[in-house]
């Protein structure tokens, strides 16, 4: 069916733009805070509240945190392993 090959489209670019990333490609830490999300890297630490994110998906591995349809942030699991 159709939407059994949109999901299967979606995964492939969820991968691209994670495997194409160079953002991700350094260490992060990511804390959960009651009003959001707080991300740290060695340069910066920025603050994102759970309003600005529409709704989110689960795979193995990702938390998926969409800001629209289209506009997403990928965080690996393992970068909330201290939680």
């Amino acid at each position: 069916s159709l939407y059994v090959l949109a999901r299967v489209i979606q995964y492939f670019f969820m991968r691209r733009a994670w495997e194409n990333s160079h953002h991700w490609k350094y260490d992060f830490c990511v804390e959960t805070i009651e009003k959001g999300l707080l991300i740290s890297t060695s340069g910066e630490e920025s603050k994102v509240q759970w309003s600005m994110f529409t709704h989110y998906r689960e795979t193995n591995n990702l938390f998926i945190l969409y800001f629209s349809p289209n506009y997403y942030n990928l965080f690996p699991k393992r970068a909330f392993e201290n939680e």
